[in-house]
């Protein structure tokens, strides 16, 4: 249920800002080096998310939905000459080998939520897969 929340402010969010300018020219290099970046995560997380439900390891979606935003962010920070996006992209990735490696009570998606969230700064796209995903891990989850 957080992740509808969540979608439901984001929408109403975008469409109030609709016709609002943007830092991103859409007919530059950098909208299509993004847009490109974009497209590849999507695609790679719901493949993961897949390959680890089909296994039965759904307390593994977390971390690489996690790990999959972690590593999107190198090529951005190229992309749009930020290379401080190479410090959080490189937080955010450890964040999901972290949550992997270390043996706890709490769910892995619990920890990628607590720990990356801070690390993604302003970028609410990363915080919200992580919430979208820890919401599929705590659904799937065996009993």
């Amino acid at each position: 249920m957080d992740g509808l929340g969540l979608i439901a402010i984001s929408v109403s969010t975008v469409v109030g800002h609709w016709d609002a300018g943007t830092a991103i020219d859409p007919t530059g290099g950098a909208f299509r080096s993004d847009l490109v970046v974009v497209v590849v995560e999507v695609v790679a997380a719901v493949v993961l998310v897949v390959l680890a439900l089909r296994r039965n390891r759904s307390d593994l979606v977390a971390p690489l939905v996690l790990a999959v935003v972690g590593v999107h962010c190198f090529p951005l920070a190229v992309v749009f000459g930020q290379p401080v996006l190479h410090l959080a992209a490189a937080l955010v990735t450890a964040v999901s080998v972290v949550a992997v490696v270390v043996r706890s009570d709490a769910a892995r998606g619990f920890w990628c939520g607590v720990l990356a969230a801070p690390t993604s700064g302003y970028d609410a796209s990363a915080t919200a897969e992580v919430r979208v995903s820890f919401s599929i891990e705590t659904k799937y989850a065996p009993i």
